[in-house]
């Protein structure tokens, strides 16, 4: 998810920063300003250099750990937007327990809610991520019949 919306942000003239474990898996068309190399989510120094200068972060952490860390670095760093990674399904909306799955994001929902001073934005990637963006290209919605189909 994180090389496709880098080339989406590149081909409208943003500059995008990077990071990751590998400099190397960064496809080509991805003209990157900078690219921060980290090893775990769990590397402070690394997040905190990636997190400076910056107007927006995209986390694609599937963790929690991974979101707050992230998250405190971009409050230290004063980043207005925080787009957090989350799955397909609104889950504010869910309790915890109704869908096991969604625990993690619903906790760092509301620790976010109480504890920070930005207002994450979340984007239900899991449908996109799973179903649209797979290896054997982009797919959609083909809406040449009567009902609108998922093809990929």
């Amino acid at each position: 998810m994180g090389s496709r919306l880098a080339k989406a942000a590149t081909a409208r003239g943003l500059s995008v920063h990077d990071l990751g474990s590998d400099a190397s898996k960064v496809p080509k068309g991805v003209n990157l300003e900078t690219f921060v190399t980290s090893t775990p989510y769990y590397d402070i120094p690394a997040i905190e250099k990636a997190a400076q200068g910056v107007d927006a972060i995209i986390c694609a952490y599937m963790s929690r750990i991974g979101h707050l860390i992230l998250l405190r670095a971009a409050e230290r760093a004063v980043v207005k937007i925080f787009f957090s990674a989350s799955c397909n399904n609104d889950s504010t909306k869910n309790k915890f327990g109704d869908f096991e799955h969604h625990d993690a994001y619903i906790a760092f929902h509301h620790q976010a809610a109480m504890t920070s001073p930005i207002k994450p934005v979340f984007i239900f990637d899991g449908f996109f991520d799973s179903l649209l963006f797979t290896v054997f290209r982009s797919g959609g919605f083909d809406t040449t019949g009567e009902l609108p189909t998922l093809k990929y």
